[in-house]
């Protein structure tokens, strides 16, 4: 998948947290999507990272991050889309300060407004 990551100019991420009821684990799946050289969409999971509860915006952010640093493309992120709980405003916060301190937003900020 990494061969394919590196023909691949912008992607697109979308996350989904949860919480396990038997287990009492809490989960993120981190899945990125983009368009293929024959314009269709494609998508693939990048990782499923447990986080510690409480579910805080750092831990958020931090597993984003270093998912996509471990993947080799925090260079490559044109959106993320999350739900609406509100510790993900935070963590997107976050994660812009990361990208911007790495010198990473393709869009020079504009998809974090």
């Amino acid at each position: 998948m990494k061969s394919m990551l590196k023909k691949v100019n912008k992607i697109s991420l979308t996350t989904d947290l949860w919480k396990s009821k038997n287990q009492k684990i809490e989960y993120m799946v981190i899945t990125r999507h983009w368009i293929d050289s024959n314009w269709r969409l494609q998508k693939r999971v990048l990782n499923f990272v447990h986080i510690p509860p409480p579910r805080r915006a750092v831990e958020i952010a931090d597993a984003i991050y270093k998912c996509l640093k471990d993947w080799g493309i925090e260079s490559k992120v044109y959106t993320i889309s999350v739900d609406n709980a509100s510790n993900n405003d935070t963590a997107l916060r976050s994660l812009k300060d990361t990208f911007s301190r790495n010198k990473c937003l393709l869009a020079k900020e504009s998809y974090f407004t």
